[in-house]
């Protein structure tokens, strides 16, 4: 019985199993299709397919040749974007880059930039000079792209020209023989004058003398053959008449005496005026052909000719002071003997055919977005001049794009305030953050503002984008 149940599960399990072999042989394989043959041999891999090896000898010895990759991988929308951006030629068309840490948005920006910033024009440069009309508010003058350094140093080198110039004509003998001269005839048409005062006094015998540092006139008489000064008894014991005409004499010569010194005093101020007038003369031998070389040569900055003409008439009414000053006196603080009034500060200079500047700022203070002036303290007094300005970074940005990180940027007070305020009126003009924050009159300079043409692209995660844009929503 147990034998011929084996026998039957062993028949059913033949049975079965030949069915399902049977069955599997009647469905062909999806790869054994004829219509998908000539697919299957074009896309089959070979063995020395299924991985790379490197040629090593194709492998430059440096990277440094080798063009980086400026594609945006899988930002194609982003890309145009920014590229349409950077084309618009309008003011207010600038860039926030909005996303997550870690995609290269900043690299990637920063070398797009740099790539359109290649076929741009070069900024102009930009020098802050002394204005002499009012000295609180220093002069902006546009140079060509190179040429503001350029002119800060001619400037520098005249100055140095003219004062040595200056000091050996004013050594030379000539000069001094010429001021002896000057003095001589004042003094002899002085003693001319008083001597005819002395001789019609004593046709009124009366005699000039000086008492108590003061002169004046006394009644004289002869005595003994010798003219004596009367003494208060001999003048009481005169009678009434002859008192009273010595008196008036004394009152009438007094007066010429009064008129006389004025006459004096305007002999010694003529003599001033010629001996300044023979200052400015030669100054203004020295002065002028130096001025007018730095004229010639920077004839296409517009403002230049009004201030050097002002500069040289300058340094010709004041020629006395700047040679009678010591070494000391010329801005020690600074190291430099120039005087700061006849300095030039270039603060923005560009190499020329450079293209547009590209700047990160990674600390955007309201100092370093706006520049800022210093001040220095000399014997327990604040000063400033226009050679203490320093520029920011929209400065050196000027004709190009300035990047920052918005996070940084409103961390700092007082930045993004001073950020859009320079956007949206166009212009930089520099402003004392201490008069801002405090009430003190600390004193401070007022300096011509700059035209602000620039782009600025602002990088961000997704969450500072959108609190920044509850509070500016005109972004």
């Amino acid at each position: 019985m147990t034998q011929r149940h084996d026998q039957m599960a062993s028949t059913l399990s033949s049975t079965s199993t030949t069915a399902t072999t049977l069955k599997s042989n009647n469905l062909p394989s999806a790869f054994e299709r004829a219509e998908i043959q000539t697919t299957l041999e074009k896309t089959t891999l070979k063995a020395e397919q299924l991985t790379h090896i490197t040629n090593l000898d194709k492998i430059p010895s440096s990277t440094r040749r080798i063009k980086p990759l400026n594609n945006f991988l899988g930002q194609d929308r982003a890309r145009a974007s920014v590229e349409a951006g950077i084309s618009l030629p309008y003011s207010g068309y600038n860039i926030f880059a909005v996303g997550t840490a870690g995609l290269g948005k900043r690299t990637m920006i920063k070398r797009l930039l740099q790539q359109h910033a290649k076929n741009m024009p070069t900024p102009d440069d930009w020098v802050y000079v002394n204005n002499f009309k009012n000295p609180r508010q220093p002069l902006a003058l546009r140079f060509p792209a190179g040429q503001g350094p350029k002119f800060q140093n001619a400037l520098h080198q005249a100055w140095q020209t003219i004062l040595k110039q200056l000091e050996r004509r004013f050594t030379a003998e000539t000069y001094h023989n010429r001021i002896e001269q000057i003095r001589q005839e004042t003094g002899d048409e002085q003693q001319e004058a008083l001597v005819e005062l002395t001789k019609e006094g004593e046709t009124l015998d009366l005699k000039l003398i000086s008492r108590n540092e003061e002169h004046c006139f006394v009644p004289v008489h002869v005595k003994d053959d010798q003219v004596q000064e009367m003494t208060q008894n001999e003048i009481n014991a005169l009678s009434t008449k002859q008192r009273a005409e010595i008196a008036s004499n004394m009152r009438y010569m007094d007066k010429k005496l009064e008129r006389l010194g004025l006459h004096l005093g305007d002999l010694e101020d003529d003599a001033r005026d010629q001996v300044s007038e023979l200052n400015r003369d030669i100054a203004k031998q020295v002065v002028l052909p130096r001025i007018d070389l730095l004229i010639k040569k920077n004839q296409s900055v517009a403002g230049l000719d009004d201030f050097l003409q002002r500069y040289a008439e300058d340094i010709i009414q004041n020629v006395e002071t700047i040679l009678a000053q010591e070494e000391d006196d010329f801005s020690p603080a600074l190291f430099n003997r120039v005087p700061a009034r006849y300095q030039a500060n270039a603060i923005v200079s560009n190499k020329p055919n450079s293209g547009a500047p590209v700047i990160f700022e990674d600390f955007p203070t309201h100092y370093n977005l706006l520049g800022h002036v210093e001040q220095l303290t000399q014997n327990g007094t604040i000063t400033t001049d226009f050679t203490l300005i320093r520029p920011g970074s929209l400065h050196k940005a000027i004709g190009g794009f300035l990047m920052l990180e918005a996070e940084q940027l409103l961390e700092q007070p007082y930045a993004w305030q001073g950020l859009k305020r320079a956007l949206k009126s166009g212009q930089l003009k520099l402003s004392s953050l201490e008069h801002m924050l405090t009430l003190t009159g600390s004193i401070s300079i007022e300096p011509a503002a700059i035209p602000l043409e620039i782009k600025v692209v602002l990088l961000a995660e997704p969450e500072i984008y959108y609190e920044i844009l509850e509070v500016e929503p005109e972004l």
